[in-house]
């Protein structure tokens, strides 16, 4: 079983099985990932992350954002094929494992 490492305190900080995560492409995914971790205990609406998110943004190109975002964030912690994998998302929620 994999280990990840998070530190939420100053700048955002990862370490899968001892090595640090990079690769993040924009701080809307850390943002993303360090809200997802704060709110692990239930899923979280799609919709609501998008609002969060992006705010100024029609509600299609948000979610559509949003989308990016989240395959940002599962191919940099290399979750694709991790079982149990540390994203949970489904087509109205996501939730960190």
């Amino acid at each position: 079983m994999a280990r990840l490492s998070i530190a939420l305190l100053g700048p955002l900080r990862l370490q899968l099985d001892g090595r640090p995560i990079t690769g993040f492409e924009s701080d809307k995914v850390r943002a993303l990932f360090a809200y997802l971790v704060l709110e692990s205990d239930h899923p979280t609406l799609r919709q609501s992350l998008a609002s969060l998110l992006w705010p100024e943004r029609p509600e299609r190109l948000a979610r559509h954002d949003l989308s990016q975002a989240l395959y940002n964030l599962r191919s940099t912690l290399d979750d694709q094929d991790r079982a149990p994998p540390f994203i949970i998302a489904t087509r109205q929620t996501v939730q960190f494992n």
